[in-house]
């Protein structure tokens, strides 16, 4: 069972013993709504997915193809009524979204959440399959080069699992269609994918640094929308190859100087050869080289704590009165 399931499950086991000291004497509907939570935290403190019991609930209309969603959006509603507010139920992505408003008292609010909190766990499915962190560690412990089966919406897709190591050492585990291994080498997918990735960099180099992040070209004719593009392509080509002289009299990667740097001081630079004698060009060029070279980007620190998984966030921010105003 999931651990955040397992301590959620914990703070509604104490939130219905709130609801319940504070509420009084239930009424049919709130006895019910209660013993329909009670019978969910049952299931996860037995380590039984919720969703595992079959669904008997007669007003499954709302979302027929969900089971027990239907039921645990009425048993939210209901306790919210009896609060003194309202919940709002939604489906987002897999599981059951649940907005709760301010109840009569801080007391029934918090409890109204921490119920909401263990219905979203507990209506989402896939929080107990194989993630992909899960998968990563499993290819990890395996050969470096073997075919694998995935699950897919139509059924099961053979792919390849390839792993490698980069120059700094990192372990990288590529999933690729390409099932071939005697056409498509290891090797050669991990420099496609290596190159793949610095071509995603150019284009966000292209559009946000160069282009401002426009939205859409100025010209209104297909000519100068023609023109613009091959405009922008000129010019970052240009500035990669003025970053790429200064990378060699550097004896640096091109790829280890700041592209945003240096398209700064080309700037700067162009703004003072305008008007220069072409005499004082050449000399122009090379201190403009020169200055390329301080754009070296510097080697990040490497991590000084352990990753974790980090605490779910809350859907959003709860403010709690002083005083009571009833």
């Amino acid at each position: 069972m999931d651990e955040h399931m397992l301590r959620a499950a914990t703070k509604a086991r104490s939130a219905l013993a709130v609801l319940a000291a504070v509420l009084g004497e239930p009424s049919p509907d709130m006895a019910q709504a209660l013993a329909i939570i009670e019978q969910m935290l049952g299931d996860i403190e037995a380590g039984r997915h919720p969703l595992d019991r079959p669904d008997d609930w007669p007003q499954r209309d709302r979302w027929p193809d969900r089971p027990h969603w239907d039921r645990w959006r009425w048993a939210i509603k209901t306790l919210a009524v009896a609060s003194g507010t309202t919940a709002y139920c939604s489906p987002k992505y897999e599981y059951m979204r649940v907005d709760t408003r301010q109840a009569r008292s801080d007391a029934l609010t918090g409890a109204l959440l921490d119920v909401a909190d263990v219905i979203e766990l507990a209506s989402d499915r896939e929080r107990d399959a194989m993630t992909v962190a899960d998968l990563i560690v499993l290819l990890r412990e395996l050969p470096p080069d073997l075919p694998v089966m995935l699950p897919c919406e139509a059924g099961i897709d053979h792919a390849r699992a390839v792993r490698v190591v980069c120059s700094n050492g990192k372990m990288l585990v590529l999933l690729t269609s390409l099932t071939d291994q005697r056409r498509f080498q290891a090797q050669e997918l991990a420099e496609c994918y290596r190159r793949r990735w610095e071509i995603e960099t150019s284009y966000r180099e292209l559009k946000q640094s160069m282009l401002g992040g426009a939205l859409s070209l100025r010209s209104q004719q297909p000519q100068g929308i023609e023109q613009e593009i091959w405009g922008a392509l000129i010019a970052y080509n240009l500035v990669r190859l003025e970053m790429a002289k200064a990378a060699i009299a550097a004896k640096v990667e091109p790829t280890d100087l700041s592209f945003v740097r240096a398209l700064h001081i080309l700037q700067h630079e162009m703004i003072w050869a305008v008007g220069m004698a072409p005499g004082k060009l050449p000399a122009h060029l090379i201190r403009l080289r020169t200055q390329m070279q301080f754009a070296v980007v510097e080697k990040r620190r490497g991590r000084q704590s352990p990753r974790v998984v980090k605490a779910r966030p809350a859907r959003y921010t709860v403010r709690f009165l002083k005083k009571d105003l009833n």
